[in-house]
């Protein structure tokens, strides 16, 4: 038995009785009888470039954007009746892009804005007990904490002397925005403390480090669970039987046990099967714990001639349910805003915006209303309502992703 136990932005903007007092106008400003604007950004998420070109209406224009690497791509978009274009695009390198619309719309200008990297957490999953010099395989899973590009690089294994004990290349995996390693392992003796560390291949996706995990390296088991050290109230996680080399493949059912006493069944049985690229028989089933606090999950296995029965747990302490990823945003000068009617702003006025999240995350800023976004500076555009909302990705655990809006009344 084992114990398991958008880019950041941010508001300057000053209040006055009537709510907000005009700023001066940051960098990134819209202005004049046409442009282009677009928020900063975070490789994989989805966000909007505005093309304003009253004299195109009804026409088809064509924007551009080049990436930090001299690489562009382009999309076209119809100008509506009212002057205005939205083209959706999806960043897929960080640093700095431009955002350059074409033909009849050039006059609009150019614009740069700055796109972060996307990061990522790592997961390290090892059988809570492996047999000495058996070969086994080890699991690294690598999330991105959004958007729907996977992250591409390599993760090694390393022992708590930091010595490589495997390594090797991300593949796609079966959820967006994840990607898994099957990495080969003979471990040679008890007492080894493991971590995987994630190395992308390029400046798109964050690095990041797993916890640690201490499988019981002895006799090699018939059947073993390899399971998140880390689960939440709430939250699916995979649960793994792994049956050893030599033993045929089979069957096998979870069930959950709380203060030794009571059980609970956790699904039926499934298959468990060895597949193209593993050392060991696998069969996984899928569990979202209910309650936090300690929990024992077990395993019962037989072949399908009933051959060899084996059974086997772990001791796991569930987490409480991630809460929501808390947003702050600043006016800058006189502290945070509160989610909800922030003021009034003239019409024409712009404000540098920044942003913060409790969990480190990066916060995207998006608008609706007569406003826009260009890099990190919120213009408003005419009387009426303009709302602001503030995304943050969680950090894929304990935090949850979230949203704040705040609205701005806009007078003439």
């Amino acid at each position: 038995m084992r114990v398991v136990s958008r880019v950041a932005v941010g508001v300057v903007v000053g209040l006055t009785l009537a709510g907000l007092a005009p700023a001066a106008h940051a960098a990134g400003a819209v202005s004049g009888a046409s442009w282009v604007a677009t928020p900063n950004g975070v490789v994989g998420v989805q966000e909007s470039i505005v093309l304003k070109a009253p004299k195109l209406k009804g026409q088809v224009v064509t924007i551009t954007l080049t990436a930090p690497n001299g690489a562009s791509t382009s999309g076209q978009t119809v100008v509506n009746d009212v002057g205005f274009a939205s083209l959706a695009w999806t960043p897929s390198q960080a640093g700095l892009w431009t955002v350059t619309p074409a033909g009849a719309a050039a006059s609009a200008g150019t614009t740069a804005i700055a796109v972060a990297a996307m990061p990522t957490t790592s997961s390290l999953m090892v059988a809570g007990e492996v047999g000495t010099n058996v070969l086994t395989t080890v699991v690294v899973k690598v999330s991105a904490l959004g958007g729907s590009i996977a992250p591409s690089g390599r993760v090694t294994v390393r022992d708590q002397f930091a010595r490589v004990v495997t390594s090797g290349d991300l593949t796609p995996g079966s959820m967006v925005g994840e990607s898994v390693a099957n990495l080969p392992w003979t471990p040679s003796a008890n007492g080894v403390a493991l971590t995987a560390t994630f190395e992308p291949s390029s400046t798109a996706f964050g690095s990041s480090v797993s916890t640690t995990e201490q499988p019981v390296v002895g006799q090699q088991q018939q059947v073993s669970i390899r399971m998140p050290s880390t689960m939440y109230v709430g939250k699916t996680a995979s649960l793994e039987a792994v049956i050893g080399p030599d033993v045929p493949n089979g069957s096998a059912a979870f069930w959950l046990s709380i203060a030794n006493v009571t059980s609970y069944p956790m699904g039926g049985s499934f298959p468990v099967t060895l597949t193209w690229g593993q050392t060991n028989g696998v069969g996984s089933a899928p569990w979202t714990p209910t309650q936090a606090g300690v929990q024992t999950v077990n395993v019962s296995f037989s072949t399908g001639n009933f051959s060899i029965s084996a059974q086997d747990n772990q001791v796991v302490k569930v987490q409480p349910a991630p809460t929501a990823d808390v947003v702050t945003l600043t006016a800058g000068g006189v502290g945070p805003w509160a989610p909800g009617s922030v003021g009034t702003l003239k019409a024409g006025t712009s404000v540098a915006l920044s942003g913060a999240s409790t969990s480190g995350a990066p916060v995207t800023l998006s608008t609706t209303g007569p406003c826009t976004i260009n890099g990190d500076t919120l213009t408003v555009l005419s009387v009426g309502s303009c709302t602001v909302t503030a995304a943050s990705l969680g950090n894929n655990g304990s935090l949850v992703a979230s949203t704040s809006d705040y609205t701005i009344a806009i007078s003439k």
